[in-house]
C-alpha cells in the first residue's frame, strides 16, 4: 500500500490527513512525475526553442519541483482542476505561452 491512513477528525466533522505518501515511496512517485515531464511534447519544445529565455531548462525543472511540492504540501482536497490551474499559470509566467 502506498498511503498511510492517518485520519484526524475535526470538531467540524471534516477529516484531514487521510492520504499521506510514505517517505519510502516518494522516489517512485518523483520518477513518475519526471517521466511525464520529459515526455510532455509542448514543454520539450518550449525548452528546446528557449521560449522561456536562456534559462528555459531551469524553468522546466523548477516547474516539475513546483508540482511535486504541490502534491507534498497540499493536504486533502487535491483536484485535477487545481493542479491544472497551477500548471497553466506557471507555464504562462515562465514561458509566456499556454502550452496546454
Amino acid at each position: 500500500m502506498f498511503v498511510v491512513r492517518t485520519n484526524m477528525y475535526l470538531r467540524s466533522g471534516a477529516v484531514v490527513g487521510a492520504h499521506i505518501l510514505r517517505p519510502e515511496h516518494r522516489p517512485a512517485f518523483e520518477e513518475g512525475v519526471r517521466q511525464v515531464f520529459i515526455r510532455w511534447t509542448a514543454l520539450c519544445l518550449a525548452v528546446e526553442n528557449q521560449w522561456g529565455g536562456l534559462r528555459s531548462k531551469e524553468k522546466a525543472d523548477g516547474l516539475m519541483q513546483e508540482v511535486l511540492e504541490w502534491f507534498y504540501r497540499k493536504k486533502g482536497g487535491r483536484s485535477w482542476q487545481a493542479c491544472t490551474f497551477c500548471l497553466f499559470m506557471s507555464l504562462l509566467l515562465s514561458f509566456s505561452r499556454a502550452l496546454c
